[in-house]
């Protein structure tokens, strides 16, 4: 378990077919998803697991010091209400990890709506400070 939650730490290979199956296997996907894994490799970004789902992160520098925890990825095994049900548990890995802010990157409009007013919108990217 990672900081008291029911997160766990998972290695890529494992959680690529639950990408996979949510994302679907043309071609045009599974190229994505090679550039995807390259990347992420190359940028240290760390898998997590719970029974809801996987959420892959990175660290990504502040100005002035510090480090925001980027959730680079996050695919739900539930039907729905996933990120409400685990937004507290990302928030105290962040807490424990020593970030000051969490954030995610999203083309759905629709998070604008769920989220609540602790939450800022820029260039295209969710943020929040870390309690």
């Amino acid at each position: 378990m990672i900081a008291g939650t029911d997160f766990v730490f998972a290695d890529l290979d494992e959680c690529l077919p639950l990408v996979l199956q949510r994302w679907g296997r043309t071609r045009s996907v599974r190229a994505v998803m090679d550039e995807f894994v390259t990347r992420c490799r190359a940028e240290g970004a760390t898998f997590m697991r719970c029974p809801d789902g996987v959420v892959l992160i990175t660290a990504i520098g502040l100005e002035g010091g510090g480090f925001e925890m980027r959730v680079l990825l996050a695919v739900s095994t539930c039907p729905s209400g996933a990120f409400n049900k685990r937004e507290s548990d990302m928030l105290t890995i962040a807490k424990e990890l020593g970030a000051s802010r969490m954030s995610f990157q999203t083309d759905r409009p629709g998070w604008s709506k769920l989220l609540g007013p602790e939450w800022s919108w820029s260039r295209g990217v969710f943020s929040r400070s870390v309690p």
